[in-house]
Formats: structure tokens, C-alpha cells, sequence
């Protein structure tokens, strides 16, 4: 394995760790974010009876999918990438900036078509290790 697989190793693995939790914590949340509230401008209390359900089973779904997700980058951060495998080198950051980009444009349309405020600059961080992580992978 070369220096730079190595960097981009860890740069890619601190990417996805922070999606991880971010996906956990969405999991085990039995209801939506405050800036999710903040967007609809209402409390839960306030939403019809299906509405509260729907968010709030769409933010244990959203995190399952982004633990699944990350936990699957890892898998392929720690052994095909780490090998030297060229497909890994272009599949995990290809995979990494699919899943980001969603994430940013979400976030961003939330932020500019709502009052809520989510934190995108854990999208921004995210986006910034998987690019790291290419360019390195590379050197």
C-alpha cells in the first residue's frame, strides 16, 4: 500500500465515520430533527396525526440507510482499497460524492426554502475528506 492510498484511507474513513454517526444518531431518534420543525413551522404536537408518523419514521429510514451506507464504505475503505485495488480507488469516492451531494442539496434547500437551519457543514466537511481522500489516493 503507498503513503498516498494510506492518507486517503483515513481521509475517506473520517468521512464516513461523521456520516455514521449522523446516520445513527437519525436511527435511534424517535422523532425529526429541531430544524426539521423549524421548516414545517410548526411543533410536532401541531402536525396532523399521519404527518408526525411519516417524518418521523422518514428520519429513522434516512439514518438507516446512511449507517448502511457508511458502514459499507468502510468495509470497502478497509480491504479493496487498502489492497490496491483500482476500482475501489474510483468507487469509493464516486459512492461517497453521490451520497454527499444528495445530502448538500437537501440541506441547502432546506436552508434557503424554510426557516429550518440544518447543520450543513458536516455535509461540507464530509464533501471536503472525500476530495482530500481522491487526491491523495492518487499521489
Amino acid at each position: 500500500m503507498t503513503t498516498g492510498i494510506l492518507v486517503a484511507a483515513v481521509l475517506y474513513a473520517s468521512a464516513h465515520l461523521l456520516l455514521l454517526l449522523v446516520g445513527v444518531v437519525f436511527a435511534v431518534r424517535n422523532a425529526p430533527m429541531p430544524y426539521h420543525l423549524d421548516a414545517l413551522g410548526a411543533p410536532l404536537a401541531e402536525l396532523p396525526p399521519g404527518a408526525g408518523v411519516l417524518l418521523s419514521n422518514s428520519v429513522g429510514l434516512l439514518g438507516t440507510s446512511w449507517t448502511a451506507l457508511a458502514s459499507a464504505q468502510l468495509v470497502l475503505i478497509a480491504f479493496p482499497l487498502q489492497q490496491g485495488e483500482l476500482w475501489a480507488r474510483l468507487a469509493v469516492p464516486a459512492i461517497g460524492l453521490v451520497n454527499v451531494a444528495g445530502l448538500l442539496r437537501a440541506m441547502r434547500n432546506i436552508g434557503r426554502q424554510t426557516a429550518g437551519h440544518p447543520p450543513i457543514a458536516v455535509g461540507w466537511l464530509a464533501l471536503g475528506l472525500i476530495l482530500a481522500g481522491f487526491a491523495a489516493s492518487w499521489l
